[in-house]
């Protein structure tokens, strides 16, 4: 076995990380309402207006959501579940991208406390501001932690490739070949003695 591959012993009897479970909860929360309401969409367009669902527009939008909620709902959610690679890349991705949408998101509200023009107009909206402030930045807080958890942490690498093989038995090999030319006879020895007697 190689370093990468995949231990299965591993992958069944190592209980899943709780960041791992924490972003299986993050993928449901961010992808379930948007596959609903495209779903909701999808129907209320075939019964009102069938023809612009089959537009170029259309069919492009609809299978480009398709495909995004399959690969993270089901091949994400899947994967980071049985300790599979593609749902641990799945995982990544989507962390990533959950970070980079909490910059964002966080940027726009410092500009609009910045925009805030008068002094009585940021006393009346501060402490709003400030509570949104604070919350964007704990979120924003916690997803960096558990992206840098998942992606360095030692169980997260352990469930999903395994514990690397030891590599100083195959180097002992390799090194002295006397000694495992002494192994390979005295393994030997051992039969043929077990079969005299």
């Amino acid at each position: 076995m190689s370093n990468l591959e995949i231990a299965p012993e591993n992958r069944f009897s190592m209980p899943r990380p709780a960041s791992i479970l924490i972003t299986q909860i993050l993928l449901l929360i961010s992808f379930v309402p948007i596959t609903l309401g495209l779903g909701f969409v999808w129907v209320s367009m075939l019964i009102q207006d069938p023809l612009s669902f089959l537009s170029v527009r259309g069919v492009l939008f609809f299978s480009t959501a398709f495909v995004l909620m399959t690969v993270f709902l089901i091949y994400g959610f899947r994967g980071l579940k049985y300790g599979r690679r593609n749902g641990y890349w799945i995982g990544l991705l989507f962390l990533v991208l959950l970070n980079v949408s909490g910059i964002y998101k966080l940027t726009l509200t410092i500009q609009s406390f910045l925009s805030a023009g008068t002094s009585q107009s940021r006393r009346l909206a501060g402490p709003l501001l400030y509570l949104d402030l604070t919350i964007q930045i704990a979120i924003l807080l916690f997803c960096l932690v558990l992206l840098l958890k998942v992606a360095f942490g030692k169980k997260e690498r352990m469930f999903f490739f395994g514990s690397p093989k030891s590599p100083s038995s195959d180097l002992d090999g390799l090194s002295n070949p006397r000694l495992h030319d002494n192994s390979i006879k005295d393994k030997h020895t051992d039969v043929t003695i077990s079969k005299r007697v």
